[in-house]
């Protein structure tokens, strides 16, 4: 290949990789994402053939791919084998998580295929924020009333292009002022996490990069992330996501522990360094601003929104039912039921009823559903059938029919996970994510990788907590851990590698 034909190639697959990471937060997406997928394979398989450097990289990289993960994809590949429900979990290898192994290879490709150039922290935190820009953009038009009714009631990417339609031939009917802020609203996405998760990840990103364009004392790049991290938190303001505000927090605090980490390392390790940069009053004053505008969005969010009020006592309403199968298949019973009312006999009528409610259907419910996910998973060693469904048929199979507290999973990944593909499944799954947070915090004191290395041991720690609160080790949120992560990893790895052959050539 020439050298524009080998710019033109990797501006390519970074298009690809980018577009990627945009869209596969977003509702109604499946095609798209999956083109853009298949389309980093077709060019992996270019590169490999006609590209000697490129064949050479990828020679080296395959030595650099860790065991867990390794393990991990070979038993997605042999599980079907011994499944209980095995023509369900060979579709679903054909399915979910055939599209999560495409994902890794794709990361890999792309840290391979850009080791020359590499690819901007900002590009990828950008990306992993498109959904929050569009999201934030579309609450916009909602809040100067031009959307119809017909919007609102179908509030998805097919529900938009039909309203775009209409106000290119003359249909157009708004329905006047409407403050998303009141109620909550979802833009194009069917469920709240899919704004919480990918804010999350940008927050990550863009804590890193501010922290680190601190102690560079680069004022431009922290004005940057600080306004993008304010978008975030506005974004989980408006589509209210109480996981999404707890875990932007979450990943400030984290991204601020891995750097302060890394400077005790370089700091060790070159006494001298300067790499702290200068630390000026206004420098500082962007730092003070960016926690009073963080703490009165939350505070505003955890007013505006009564669910904060009631949390507590709904998560301990669920600890208290003595038999969670029980009350999942039969409901709560009447004695259980006065025995929240009398703990809560001082608060007025309508805070025990919302409390009671949210035992049946919110936070209190998570809780009875984890705990008898919990004895479905001790029950079920080998799993099921690798689907995303394997909690719902074990718990009608369990209640003898549909249970009363009806739900689609158990609200907890690492339950689903460890009911769809067994103990060893869970348990690989586990390890991998926490090699590349060992991994990270090893190498974390290289001075010139250091914002790379502390998104990779932060995402990692983020998809590893947050699934024990949601379900989310499934189609494309699997393709989204799968396509940063590796992609992370193997820049990091690469360059340490090819640094180490320069050193002894």
């Amino acid at each position: 290949m020439s050298i524009n034909k080998d710019k033109l190639y990797e501006r390519v697959y970074a298009t690809a990789f980018l577009g990627c990471i945009s869209v596969l937060p977003m509702s109604d997406t499946i095609a798209l994402r999956n083109i853009l997928l298949v389309s980093m394979v077709l060019l992996i398989l270019g590169g490999i053939i006609f590209s000697s450097n490129i064949r050479h990289h990828f020679a080296l990289s395959s030595k650099l791919i860790p065991l867990p993960l390794v393990l991990w994809v070979v038993y997605l590949a042999v599980f079907p084998f011994w499944a209980p429900m095995s023509e369900i979990a060979w579709e679903n290898l054909r399915g979910q998580w055939g599209e999560s192994i495409v994902a890794w290879i794709a990361g890999l490709g792309a840290a391979v295929i850009l080791s020359n150039t590499g690819l901007s922290l900002w590009k990828l935190g950008f990306a992993s924020a498109f959904p929050i820009l569009v999201h934030l953009l579309l609450a916009g038009v909602s809040y100067l009333g031009l959307f119809s009714a017909d919007y609102y009631g179908h509030q998805n990417l097919s529900g938009l292009i039909s309203e775009v339609i209409s106000w290119t031939s003359g249909e157009f009917n708004p329905t006047g002022q409407y403050n998303p802020l009141d109620t909550g609203f979802l833009g194009i996405e069917s469920q709240p996490g899919n704004i919480g998760y990918a804010s999350s990840v940008a927050i990550g990103i863009f804590s890193i990069l501010f922290l680190a364009a601190k102690r560079t004392g680069n004022l431009k790049e922290m004005i940057m992330a600080f306004g993008s991290i304010i978008l975030c938190f506005l974004s989980i303001l408006v589509v209210r996501t109480r996981g999404g505000l707890i875990f932007g927090l979450l990943m400030i605090g984290l991204a601020t522990v891995f750097v302060n980490l890394s400077t005790k390392t370089i700091s060790l390790r070159n006494p001298r360094s300067d790499f702290l940069g200068a630390v000026s009053s206004y420098k500082n004053l962007v730092v003070y601003l960016l926690v009073v505008i963080i703490g009165c969005m939350v505070y505003f969010g955890t007013k505006a929104d009564p669910r904060w009020a009631t949390m507590v006592d709904k998560v301990q309403a669920g600890f208290s039912i003595a038999d969670p199968i029980a009350s999942i298949c039969e409901g709560l019973s009447h004695d259980e039921e006065l025995a929240i009312r009398d703990r809560l006999n001082a608060k007025s009528p309508t805070y025990i009823e919302e409390v009671i409610g949210g035992v049946r259907g919110q936070d209190g419910g998570r809780i009875i559903l984890m705990r008898a996910g919990m004895q479905l998973v001790l029950e079920n060693p080998l799993g099921l059938d690798g689907s995303r469904q394997s909690y719902e048929r074990l718990i009608r199979v369990k209640c003898s029919g549909m249970p009363e507290l009806n739900f689609a999973n158990s609200h907890n990944s690492w339950i689903d996970l460890s009911l769809a593909l067994g103990w060893i499944g869970g348990a690989l799954f586990f390890i991998t994510l926490l090699y590349f947070i060992r991994y990270s915090l090893m190498v974390l004191g290289d001075e010139e990788y250091m914002p790379v290395i502390a998104i990779l041991g932060l995402l990692a720690i983020f998809w590893l907590i947050r699934g024990l609160f949601d379900t989310l080790y499934r189609e494309h949120y699997l393709q989204m851990q799968g396509l940063t992560i590796s992609y992370l990893f193997m820049t990091i790895a690469l360059k340490f590698s090819l640094k180490k052959s320069a050193r002894t050539s």
